[in-house]
């Protein structure tokens, strides 16, 4: 089974995320046949030169206008089982709401950053958003550097720049990369251009993730139970960590404790079993425990029917209705029981509550839940941090859980 991170690539209108993205599917063999032929013959029809970035840019107006409207999610190659899904959003301050939705399930970001411009006001706003859904640290894509004649000072010199601006809203960055998306230097390959930069490029540092990912906690929210040779078998996907036959694993809500007694895929049984896999469990004493428990080890997530939240509104979200609020398998009726502030993405100014949330409206509030609900922080697993919030007219607004109310 495929290991999977996700990564949203964000920063302002013509910085070059969508010529990013597209080239780095080029030099990793990740595009369909036939598919350079067509955006070239795409790029001919515009009068333009070959374009990497209308192998994102789908919609005929985006074409015409080189400007990304909608969110759009690509599987890039990343070795042997391992992919990336690179998300693009767009970068206009009117299409926030598009970028917050397409990144509201990232595992990390790539900031693309402009060396000729550095961070502008809607740059920071994108920091700002990518803190928001609790990614607090980043990849900085110093890009355009053949503008700049691929100098060491110039990159130097902004870097520091950067860093600073970011400090200041509390985001740090893991690297940052100097590259040219449209020409490739330091995306996959380093480049011959910038011998004096001794780091890693850009695709090493996203690969990286997959470790970090595997060794969270082991977590698995149970799907459904199945009778398999006799015994019943509980089964799900491992959101992190591992899992092996005789170890000690807990069930919440609940608080119970079982004994291993089997694994099973697909192909039969196994010892043990780790991120990203399906599986089923055999317990020891383990019937009556069905979809919505959590399956996981020490440390273990919170429970709670009240917990401290960020909300963002994709539509119309009634303040005084429950809600149905679903997190992994989970799926427990909900109320807003507290409201401490309200802004809307377009000028994060605050703003008086209302009867109804409308889209782009950011809310942080207390969620109080009818029955428990098992949750974790960001940093021990994200599968279990984040949420989706369904009113009667469908879902209407994610969240990320900040921590249990005191």
């Amino acid at each position: 089974m495929n290991q999977i991170l996700k990564v949203v690539v964000a920063g302002e209108v013509d910085a070059g995320k969508s010529t990013l993205i597209g080239r780095l599917l080029f030099e990793t063999g990740s595009l369909h046949e036939g598919i350079v032929e067509d955006i070239s013959h795409v790029s001919r029809s515009l009068g333009n030169s070959f374009e990497f970035a209308y192998l994102l840019d789908s919609f005929e107006e985006e074409r015409q206008g080189r400007l990304t409207i909608d969110t759009t999610q690509v599987f890039c190659n990343a070795g042997r089982d391992k992919q990336l899904v690179l998300i693009d959003v767009p970068g206009h301050r009117e299409l926030m709401s598009n970028m917050l939705s397409g990144s509201s399930f990232a595992d990390t970001a790539v900031l693309v950053v402009d060396i000729q411009r550095l961070i502008t006001i809607d740059t920071l706003r994108h920091a700002w958003i990518l803190k928001f859904l609790g990614i607090d640290s980043v990849i900085v894509a110093m890009n355009k550097l053949d503008s700049s004649g691929f100098s060491r000072s110039g990159f130097t010199k902004a870097s520091a720049q950067v860093s600073h601006l970011l400090e200041q809203n509390a985001m740090t960055c893991d690297f940052i990369v100097p590259l040219s998306a449209r020409q490739g230097d330091n995306l996959v390959k380093r480049s011959k251009n910038m011998p004096w930069y001794r780091g890693p490029v850009l695709f090493d540092l996203l690969k990286a993730g997959f470790k970090k990912r595997a060794h969270r906690y082991f977590r698995m929210p149970i799907q459904d139970s199945y009778s398999i040779d006799n015994g019943e078998f509980l089964v799900g996907t491992i959101l992190g960590g591992a899992i092996a036959r005789k170890e000690r694993v807990y069930i919440l809500p609940s608080g119970r404790k079982c004994i291993v007694r089997s694994l099973r895929t697909f192909t039969g049984s196994v010892q043990r079993l780790s991120y990203p896999q399906s599986i089923g469990v055999q317990l020891e004493d383990g019937p009556g425990i069905c979809r919505g428990q959590v399956m996981c080890k020490p440390p273990l997530p919170r429970i709670g029917n009240e917990v401290r939240v960020k909300i963002f509104c994709v539509s119309s979200l009634r303040s005084r209705e429950h809600f149905t609020l679903r997190c992994a398998a989970q799926e427990v009726a909900a109320r807003l029981a507290d409201i401490d502030a309200v802004r809307n993405i377009d000028d994060l100014k605050p703003k008086n509550i209302p009867a109804s949330f409308e889209p782009g409206d950011i809310i942080d509030a207390v969620i109080r839940t009818e029955l428990p609900l098992v949750y974790d922080t960001l940093q021990q697993n994200n599968s279990l941090s984040r949420f989706i919030i369904h009113q009667s007219d469908g879902i209407c607004a994610f969240g990320l859980v900040e921590s249990k109310r005191a």
